[in-house]
């Protein structure tokens, strides 16, 4: 199910990009590689805090128990 969010997360992410940033041509230019990446800045923070938060649970129990414990409750 994770799977299939993150790619859906990253196909809309492609159409804002395609829609925020003008392509004149298919040349590489220093204001549209600014513009993706200032787009692509806050994606990336968004992508980091929900990856974190979905393995959370498991970073708390590896700290209260022990490792038998973490992977019979990760599987």
């Amino acid at each position: 199910m994770f799977l299939i969010f993150h790619i859906v997360a990253q196909a809309i992410l492609l159409i804002v990009i395609l829609f925020k940033v003008k392509f004149d041509k298919l040349q590489f230019s220093i204001s549209a590689a600014k513009d993706i990446y200032s787009l692509s800045l806050l994606y990336m923070l968004s992508w980091f805090l929900s990856t974190f938060l979905y393995n959370v649970d498991l970073y708390i129990l590896a700290y209260m128990s022990n490792a038998y414990d973490v992977g019979v409750y990760s599987t």
